[in-house]
C-alpha cells in the first residue's frame, strides 16, 4: 500500500521483490509480476496486485515456506520503505507417503528416469544382437 500523506507521487516509484525461503520459485511457486511498480500520479492508499500461484507437484515435501521482501536496495523514486517489507506465506502439501527433502525427490526422479533409459537401452541391444 502506498502511503504518500494525503498527496501523490511527482515521480514513479519501483522496487523488486527478493524472493527466499524453503519454496523454490518456479518449482512450487510462481509469482507476478516480481516487481512494484507505482507511477506517476499514484495517490495514497494505491496498491499492488501480485498474482501468488501454488504449483501442485508429486513430490511428498511437507510445509514449506516462501517469504516475499521488498528489496529496499532497488528502491527507484522519492520513497522510503515503510513495515512491513515482507510477507511470509506457508504452502501446504497435497501429497500423501514419507517426506524427503524436495532436491533429493527431483534428484530420485531423475535417476530412476535414467536408471530406466539405461535399462531399455540394453534390453533393446539384446533383442537386436
Amino acid at each position: 500500500v502506498l502511503d504518500t500523506a494525503g498527496g501523490s507521487l511527482g515521480a514513479a516509484v519501483s522496487l523488486d521483490i527478493a524472493l527466499g525461503g524453503t519454496a523454490l520459485a518456479g518449482s512450487d511457486y510462481t509469482l507476478a509480476p516480481q516487481s512494484v511498480n507505482f507511477p506517476v500520479g499514484s495517490g495514497d492508499g494505491a496498491v499492488v496486485d501480485l498474482v501468488f500461484s501454488p504449483v501442485d507437484d508429486l513430490f511428498v515435501e511437507g510445509a514449506e515456506q516462501a517469504l516475499l521482501t521488498l528489496d529496499p536496495g532497488s528502491l527507484v523514486g522519492p520513497a522510503v520503505l515503510g513495515a512491513p517489507g515482507s510477507h511470509d506465506v506457508t504452502l501446504l502439501d497435497n501429497d500423501t507417503g514419507a517426506a524427503v527433502p524436495a532436491t533429493w525427490g527431483r534428484g530420485l526422479w531423475l535417476i530412476v528416469a535414467l536408471l530406466m533409459l539405461g535399462f531399455f537401452s540394453l534390453h533393446r541391444r539384446r533383442l537386436v544382437a
